[in-house]
């Protein structure tokens, strides 16, 4: 593939965006790990951390063998395994997106029911079952498209990877945002429990925007492939502009995360300069340890 100056300049700021994201989820794994983060929500943040990890590294490579052209051999068993990793990094970021949708939604719009059901064990086994199912899912579609029947995989994928999750999470945090209006109504009636959680919730409501914005460019991508729009026997895959904001996007969404937590959880900030080193306090902010643990902690009330 011949690269312009400018495809080679984007491929360039893609990598860089690979490794400032991988540094960040790599800190953002050791702090959501301490002890005084484990929660219902943490669980779930550190799988979506792990995910975005993997698809970071996996985006890195990509893409430094796109800028750096060369022949390799590449035998079907390393096929596979990358075939694999895609499917577990890739549905990783979404589902796990999902599941954290899922756990705000019951903590704001089913605040009794988020007393008996979401507790530290429950997350930690919620966030094990969803790697093993993704993991099979992974293991089947590489089944499914390389030994059994191929035709109509594209569909397949579509459906389960990007359309399924995406409107999942849209529909979920339709009522979220729903959820926190009624809640802002009667703010002067909020009991601190019910103000932690809005603040979380506002928290992670940001992560999921990010993740809409973002992936809403493969979106409308994967739509136009279905309407035969791109011509690949004519222009490379990069030729199209979709395809390049969709990359670009796909790999940002998995490298912001850190970012968000640092400058909407005081008690991260804090932890984060422990762990390089410095002890800087900084004017209190809502912590994502006191957010998280709510749902605990109202069961010894």
């Amino acid at each position: 593939m011949a690269l312009t100056v400018a495809l080679s300049f984007f491929m360039i700021l893609v990598l860089i965006i690979c490794i400032f994201g991988l540094i960040g989820n790599t800190l953002s794994g050791i702090i959501l790990i301490q002890k005084s983060f484990r929660s219902s929500t943490s669980y779930l943040l550190f799988g979506l951390t792990c995910s975005d990890s993997l698809l970071l590294v996996l985006s890195f490579i990509r893409t430094l063998g796109n800028l750096v052209p060369m022949t390799l051999y590449s035998p079907e068993p390393l096929n596979i395994f990358i075939f694999i990793w895609d499917w577990i990094c890739t549905g990783g970021t979404k589902y796990f997106t999902v599941a954290v949708s899922i756990e705000r939604y019951i903590a704001i719009c089913h605040p009794f029911l988020a007393r008996r059901i979401l507790d530290e064990r429950r997350a930690m086994w919620s966030a094990l079952s969803l790697t093993l199912f993704i993991t099979i899912l992974a293991i089947w579609s590489c089944i499914y498209n390389k030994f059994l029947y191929s035709y109509g995989y594209e569909v397949y994928v579509a459906l389960i990877l990007h359309f399924i999750p995406f409107l999942s999470v849209l529909i979920f945090n339709v009522l979220i945002f729903n959820g926190v209006r009624k809640f802002n109504i009667s703010r002067k009636n909020l009991t601190s429990k019910e103000t932690r959680e809005i603040s979380v919730t506002r928290m992670l409501l940001c992560v999921v925007l990010i993740f809409g914005i973002c992936y809403s460019f493969e979106f409308t991508r994967r739509i136009m492939n279905y309407t035969n729009y791109f011509d690949y026997s004519k222009y490379e895959y990069y030729s199209y502009t979709i395809n390049c904001l969709a990359h670009f996007f796909y790999v940002l969404n998995s490298s912001v995360n850190f970012i968000i937590y640092y400058l909407m959880a005081n008690e991260f900030r804090l932890e984060f300069s422990k762990l390089m080193g410095t002890c800087s306090l900084s004017k209190r902010s809502p912590s994502i340890s006191q957010l998280t643990h709510s749902c605990e902690a109202s069961n010894d009330l």
